[in-house]
């Protein structure tokens, strides 16, 4: 087989843990894939004897990990979901769609979504189920915005394939994190900036249990790191912004990649602790690194959306 011959095929379950079946319509773009095919709760069989030499073990809970790695950018119409969407859906997002104006995705509570991962690779073919996962958005200046989804799902074994047919995507390219595409407002400073990362901190497990199988979401912590130019403290007192041991401040993050219709990424997050900071160079000028705690809104609202517009 050939490394470079890789596909995945992406598609939401109806039923959690059921392939959904996806086809040649649901291939997205991949920058990056890191495929585990099968790893696991590995168990030793424990026997006494009289000679030395390993032991067998058995894996109690077979699994498969996917590190997937999408560039950042919108379908390239208003209104109309990326092609990534499964994926963003199987990481604990909602998918609202206005027709002709935006997608927002945002994290939710309960009822998390699961979907089904083809992995081709030059004639062989894992079927993925039940998957669920987390994702990490990276835009850092010079580079093109990714989104990394890290998702664990339920093990199939690999098995030959027939070639698929592939579908047009609707779906355009990513553009580069710079002064051209990208702006950042960090707590009301609109920033000179190096990059914003994030992780969307969601807890997934693969459970095993007697009589049932599943993958579940049980927690979300969203945190991540900003790095800016220092400004003068007179113009914006980033200190004041970080202390805590009086008391914290939280105060919006507005990050806005793309410039045009259809291929447009917002995130806000209206609730965000800048909760450390340290002195970074940068070609000779002083940064600020800053980590970030996204808080959810005081009356629940999410931490973050992000909208496609």
């Amino acid at each position: 087989m050939l490394t470079r011959k890789q596909t995945i095929l992406v598609k939401i379950e109806t039923t959690a843990g059921t392939d959904a079946s996806p086809d040649g319509s649901d291939r997205i773009y991949v920058a990056e894939i890191d495929v585990a095919p099968y790893e696991g709760d590995r168990r030793t069989l424990r026997r006494l004897r009289p000679d030395l030499g390993a032991q067998a073990e058995l894996n109690a809970a077979p699994y498969v990990t996917a590190t997937i790695t999408v560039g950042a950018a919108g379908s390239g119409e208003v209104g109309t979901p990326p092609a990534y969407s499964a994926l963003m859906r199987a990481c604990g997002h909602s998918e609202t769609i206005t027709p002709d104006t935006s997608v927002e995705y945002a994290p939710i509570q309960e009822d998390w979504e699961s979907c089904t991962i083809y992995y081709l690779q030059d004639g062989q073919q894992q079927k993925i189920t039940g998957a669920k996962g987390t994702h990490n958005p990276n835009f850092t200046a010079g580079q093109e915005p990714t989104f990394q989804f890290q998702m664990i799902g339920l093990y199939n074994k690999p098995e030959a394939a027939s070639p698929v047919t592939i579908s047009a995507l609707t779906q355009a390219d990513e553009v580069p994190v710079n002064a051209a595409n990208t702006k950042l407002t960090v707590h009301g400073h609109q920033a000179c900036a190096d990059s914003l990362t994030m992780s969307g901190g969601n807890t997934v497990n693969h459970k095993n249990k007697i009589g049932c199988e599943k993958i579940a979401i049980t927690d979300r912590e969203t945190t991540g790191q900003i790095n800016l130019e220092a400004p003068n403290i007179a113009t914006k007192d980033f200190f004041a912004a970080v202390e805590s041991h009086q008391g914290y401040t939280a105060g919006e993050v507005l990050l806005e990649q793309g410039k045009t219709a259809g291929n447009i990424i917002e995130l806000a997050g209206p609730k965000v602790q800048l909760s450390n900071i340290s002195y970074q160079d940068s070609d000779g000028e002083v940064h600020y690194q800053m980590d970030t705690r996204w808080l959810p809104g005081d009356a629940g609202e999410p931490e973050y959306t992000y909208t496609f517009k």
